[in-house]
């Protein structure tokens, strides 16, 4: 092979390889996001005051519903991973309450189904979780693109990693 053709699959290689790449990307841009605060954390002050503006918070639903005027889905908090996916493989961070003002359809966010939202953190609501009483922090968002649903394709084939490689191959002969 020559030169130049070794050069140009080594170019188009990596333009595969860049191009695949670019196709696994987080559904939200967290720049002036804090990712530090929890859903937890909004318990443990005064009034569920926190001095976040918006925070990127996922997990699994629970239970979702239409009101008057807004639609509110009850969400089983999990970390984020890299690529904002919530990852109910580790410990929960709590449960929070969602808000949108507007109607979205809940069947679409139905239990069991993962979500990840961008929103403001406010006040909290006191609910039941069984006969227990249980204080949700509330995450209020401005417009239904700022809430991402998983599908079961998209969550578990998002992967950083490329199936090409590139390697070299070695031969000893006597």
């Amino acid at each position: 092979m020559l030169a130049a053709e070794r050069h140009l699959v080594l170019i188009a290689a990596v333009a595969a390889c860049t191009l695949l790449s670019a196709c696994v990307s987080p559904p939200f841009v967290t720049e002036g996001v804090n990712r530090e605060v929890k859903p937890v954390d909004l318990l443990e002050t005064a009034d569920g005051e926190q001095s976040a503006d918006k925070v990127l918070w996922g997990g699994v639903v629970i239970s979702s519903a239409n009101t008057d005027s807004t639609t509110e889905i009850e969400v089983l908090s999990y970390p984020l991973d890299y690529l904002q996916r919530p990852n109910p493989g580790l410990r929960s961070t709590g449960r929070f309450l969602m808000v949108l003002d507007g109607y979205i359809e809940t069947a679409d966010f139905a239990n069991g189904h993962r979500v990840t939202a961008l929103g403001s953190p406010g006040e909290t609501r006191t609910g039941k979780i069984g006969e227990s009483e249980y204080r949700y922090p509330v995450l209020k968002l401005a417009a239904p693109t700022d809430l991402h649903r998983w599908s079961d394709e998209e969550y578990y084939n998002s992967s950083p990693y490329s199936p090409i490689g590139i390697g070299i191959g070695i031969s000893i002969s006597n």
